[in-house]
């Protein structure tokens, strides 16, 4: 979409206003389909802020930045810092306390977040997490989210992700997520993997089909029939891998994977079934490590 083509699409009836500020269906669905289009951000915060939205000017001054060096770079960078926090409450919402508290660590992209880590960074904190990664997913300024970190979720009764795992399925997830990692701990400083349970994550599949990046990090994990068309990268890091595991990892249904990345803790070995052959000649795997 071309500049002369803002004022066109800014007196259309589609064009919304929310509670979050100004939105442009028209403009998201393009940047949705393209979404490293510079020119398209460009265009769209020039339409924001004749609507008067902040954002608009957060995706100038992140341009800005982007092309600028030295002492300018770094008084640009200064500027969207600022104008982030004197807009939190639209920009961020009820997001905003968890990334004042340091349990919310983003990426911006052009008005945009682009990349996104939640977890608790003490184990007495409150936060929920799981609610959080809904809000986030529900957000408009997550609205071309591509990377998603969990780090630390609970911590009585062991570091459960069922809860996020079900709130980025019921969620619908995203069509724009590309990378998701969960279990974002420093083992075992902070946490033993053998505390940590991934559980079933085969719901996800649906809910994140453009997933090019998986990386999991715990135990008690059920992967399913894996389901990525677009999978690239997988990476499990756990302590004993069940036979089921070993299979589903061996006999992906996406095509196209070229990175299998699967860690076993040193000492505690493989686990198999009794009679059944030892997990690691469950099948040929390009690249799989045990």
């Amino acid at each position: 979409m071309a500049r002369d083509e803002v004022e066109e699409a800014s007196s259309n009836e589609f064009s919304e206003s929310t509670p979050e500020g100004k939105s442009n269906p028209e403009f998201e669905a393009t940047l949705l389909k393209d979404p490293d289009n510079v020119e398209t951000y460009l265009v769209y915060g020039d339409w924001l802020q004749s609507q008067g939205d902040p954002r608009g000017e957060l995706i100038a001054l992140q341009h800005a930045a982007s092309k600028a060096e030295g002492a300018e770079a770094s008084d640009l960078k200064r500027r969207v810092t600022a104008l982030i926090q004197k807009h939190q409450a639209l920009l961020l919402g009820s997001l905003a306390t968890p990334w004042a508290d340091e349990e919310l660590s983003l990426e911006w992209h052009l008005g945009f977040i682009r990349a996104a880590r939640v977890g608790r960074k003490e184990f007495n904190s409150t936060l929920d997490v799981s609610e959080t990664v809904s809000t986030l997913l529900a957000h408009p300024s997550a609205r071309f989210l591509k990377s998603l970190t969990v780090g630390i979720v609970t911590a009585d009764g062991g570091n459960d992700y069922e809860d996020v795992t079900q709130a980025i399925i019921q969620a619908k997830g995203s069509s724009t997520i590309q990378s998701l990692f969960l279990g974002d701990f420093d083992y075992p400083r902070e946490l033993e993997i053998s505390w940590t349970y991934l559980n079933g994550v085969s719901g996800l599949y649906a809910a994140l089909p453009h997933l090019r990046s998986l990386r999991l990090r715990g135990a008690a994990l059920d992967l399913g029939e894996m389901d990525l068309p677009e999978l690239r990268d997988f990476t499990l890091e756990t302590g004993r891998l069940p036979l089921a595991v070993v299979k589903s990892i061996a006999s992906p249904q996406g095509p196209g994977l070229v990175q299998r990345g699967v860690h076993g803790r040193a000492g505690e070995g493989v686990a198999h079934r009794e009679g059944a052959p030892p997990a690691r000649e469950a099948g040929p795997v390009h690249g799989l490590s045990v």
